[in-house]
């Protein structure tokens, strides 16, 4: 989920995406991030980063103390 939310921020949140909606007042990256159950701001690709790096870590301590 924190993968998936990052890549989709990251992507959405380009210049391509900067055009406002004759419906709205909102981008039309942010129109599509809460339409799609994402958060619209920008820190929640790092926090995504740093949540997949922590399990990385996490994960592999695990699996080193199982062994």
């Amino acid at each position: 989920m924190y993968g998936q939310s990052a890549i989709a921020v990251n992507e959405f949140l380009g210049h391509n995406w900067r055009k406002v909606t004759h419906n709205s007042n909102e981008t039309l990256r942010v129109l599509i991030l809460k339409i799609r159950g994402f958060f619209p701001e920008a820190y929640w690709y790092w926090i995504g980063l740093g949540a997949l790096i922590g399990y990385v870590f996490l994960y592999n301590f695990l699996f080193t103390l199982a062994l």
